[in-house]
């Protein structure tokens, strides 16, 4: 998430191989994500599964380093209380906020490249796409957090 806005406000690509070794390191990965996302979440909605996947990258980094640190015995596991009284707008907002710290990044990584970088069109066009993906990704994640009752009925 990450990359484009990076891009975007130093006018520099992290990476300094041209942009075709790029695609054609970054191809097989994308391919065997969406063949195995298919094969997984059979006649589902691809990108909202992959939404859910993208939103819940902190769960799994824990889990991965959880159990891989945990070798002679079983990962601690703590029950999750069960919440009686509704959380008020800032609570909520507390445990959302790097969904929106990255969106609102990528909004203004995007508006300031479009307004400083004038001789590299592709380079501008390719880190907007991706900053472009990184909110279609997260913004319902945090409108769901912010506003639950507007979009579970």
């Amino acid at each position: 998430f990450m990359l484009p806005i990076w891009a975007l406000f130093t006018h520099h690509f992290m990476l300094q191989e041209p942009f075709w070794y790029y695609v054609a390191a970054r191809a097989p990965y994308f391919l065997l994500y969406l063949i195995s996302n298919k094969i997984v979440t059979d006649k589902l909605h691809t990108f909202k599964v992959f939404q859910a996947q993208a939103g819940l990258f902190a769960v799994y980094f824990n889990a991965f380093f959880a159990a891989l640190f945990s070798k002679k015995e079983l990962p601690k596991y703590k029950v999750t209380a069960k919440v009686a009284q509704k959380q008020n707008l800032w609570s909520r907002l507390s445990k959302c906020m790097p969904h929106i710290i990255l969106i609102a990044l990528s909004i203004a990584s995007s508006i300031y490249g479009i307004m400083t970088i004038k001789n590299d069109f592709w380079f501008l066009v390719i880190n907007i796409f991706w900053a472009g993906w990184t909110v279609s990704v997260l913004w319902r994640f945090a409108a769901l957090s912010l506003f639950p009752k507007w979009f579970i009925k």
